[in-house]
């Protein structure tokens, strides 16, 4: 039986975790700006979609400071299998992460066609192309962050996890990146907003409308999940 908990801290190490909760917080703010700034999001409407924002945001981030080596994981953009959507695939140790919104720190992601559950039995395929021979047959761990936020843009929970196979709701084994880093750090530090660099948010704005068109064209709604 695998060892779990050497997987999971193995691949994302608690000497990433602040720069991770930074990516997090970061990315939400530049969100919230994106979405002020913009007068056909900052409606009520606008507003129905701001989760979606944010997560495009702590995406951007986590990608720039693994490019940055703040991070040391290979990120990489992709299209989802299932329609037209894009995640960020972070890879380390035997583990590929993926962002997921969830309401607190015990509950699982919502159950969405775009949500792209690829734990099973948590273990996904090295070489997922058929026309592929592989020389061995490696396994690569499905890793969850988890994270949510309040309406007004304060980070309520970050964890690392791995969610069990098949269609139970429970973890493999899971840690709390966000207390851990409140741990260490200055209370203060963790009340200060970020501060947001105006090039990211208008590089956010453009990427909002690409996100619109490609809602509309999905025919998705989205709730304001935070």
């Amino acid at each position: 039986m695998p060892n779990y908990e050497d997987i999971l801290n193995t691949a994302f190490p608690q000497h990433t975790y602040s720069n991770t909760i930074r990516a997090l917080r970061e990315g939400i703010a530049i969100g919230d700006d994106a979405v002020k700034g913009v007068p056909i999001l900052d409606t009520p409407v606008g507003r129905d979609i701001r989760g979606l924002i944010r997560r495009a945001g702590v995406m951007s981030r986590l990608h720039e400071l693994c490019q940055s080596g703040d991070l040391p994981f290979i990120s990489e953009f992709s299209q989802m299998p299932i329609g037209s959507w894009h995640w960020l695939k972070l890879s380390s140790g035997e583990c590929c992460g993926y962002l997921v919104r969830t309401p607190d720190k015990e509950t699982f992601p919502a159950d969405t066609p775009n949500q792209q559950d690829r734990r099973h039995s948590n273990q996904i395929e090295l070489f997922e192309d058929p026309k592929v021979v592989p020389l061995s047959k490696a396994q690569y761990f499905s890793a969850w962050l988890c994270y949510g936020a309040t309406r007004n843009g304060a980070l309520t929970h970050a964890l690392w996890g791995l969610p069990s196979g098949g269609e139970e709701e429970n973890w493999l084994i899971r840690r709390d990146i966000l207390n851990a880093v409140r741990a260490t750090a200055p209370v203060t530090k963790n009340l200060e907003k970020p501060k947001v660099d105006p090039r990211q948010v208008m590089k956010l704005r453009d990427d909002v409308q690409k996100m619109i068109k490609d809602r509309d064209k999905a025919g998705r709604e989205f709730g304001d999940e935070g």
